[in-house]
């Protein structure tokens, strides 16, 4: 399952796929932020009603004044007001 979801301004291609052994996988592709679209993360045997609040909770941590987005990327703005 792909799909693009918006979450505090930003937007992410999500994508589903099976690990070896029938784990599930969520593929989360920045699609707004950082490097030209090709920062995300990944997480394994996430609800797919969660997905959403996931990917909130990734935006808030990123740009945490103790976040990885300050000290990375520090020329990067958020896309929320």
């Amino acid at each position: 399952m792909s799909t693009v979801i918006e979450v505090e301004g930003e937007t992410f291609q999500v994508d589903t796929r099976e690990q070896p052994g029938g784990q599930r996988c969520v593929d989360f592709r920045w699609l707004t932020g950082p490097a030209d679209g090709t920062y995300g993360f990944t997480v394994s045997g996430l609800p797919l009603d969660r997905i959403e609040e996931e990917a909130a909770r990734f935006v808030r941590a990123f740009f945490a004044e103790d976040g990885i987005g300050p000290a990375d990327f520090p020329d990067f703005v958020a896309g929320r007001a």
